[in-house]
């Protein structure tokens, strides 16, 4: 299964960098409070060619995040080679579900995420109103449930975020990587 290139293009188009979306954007701000990640590998999975959060949480001391997307990003240093090689510990998605706009394209990214934080746990944000498909936040869990371990929904600043952990995570680093209200 694979994203077609019209899925790609539509995808693409969606990108924003302000607002809630940009330097105001929920996930990349909950992502910065989980104490004790500084030093852990983070992936901003779909970050933008811009990689807003990416520098964001370096500048607050995250010395792993890297960020990946559909379109080249600009800085190099905020990438990786090989992302597929790392033993990723968090991996999060802002604005990305809600975007897809189709569903081999929806499941074909929770499949590239659940890849990538096997060992870990990934969040995703998933707004009330979601740009493409049009999928409540009790259909968008249910389709997430078969790609992790376990998968749980909260709500952060009024906005719903999925926690998934991977399919080998240790319980010990899923502790670590919630915070009290996750």
């Amino acid at each position: 299964m694979q994203i077609s290139d019209l899925d790609k293009e539509t995808m693409v188009k969606t990108a924003r960098s302000r607002g809630a979306v940009g330097k105001n954007a929920i996930l990349p701000r909950f992502v910065s409070e989980i104490q004790g990640l500084e030093d852990n590998l983070v992936l901003d999975f779909g970050c933008g060619k811009d990689a807003l959060h990416v520098k964001m949480l370096r500048e607050k001391g995250f010395a792993f995040v890297y960020g990946i997307d559909l379109v080249p990003i600009t800085d190099p240093n905020l990438t990786v080679q090989n992302v597929d090689a790392f033993p990723w510990h968090l991996v999060y998605a802002s604005n990305v579900l809600n975007v897809q706009p189709s569903f081999t394209a929806l499941r074909c990214t929770i499949c590239k995420v659940s890849d990538y934080v096997r060992l870990g746990v990934a969040f995703f944000s998933y707004p009330k109103s979601p740009r493409k498909l049009n999928l409540g936040k009790d259909e968008m869990l249910d389709i997430l449930k078969p790609y992790f371990k376990r998968v749980t929904a909260f709500k952060y600043r009024n906005t719903t975020i999925f926690k998934c952990t991977g399919r080998n995570c240790q319980v010990l680093l899923e502790e670590r990587l919630t915070l009290i209200n996750g």
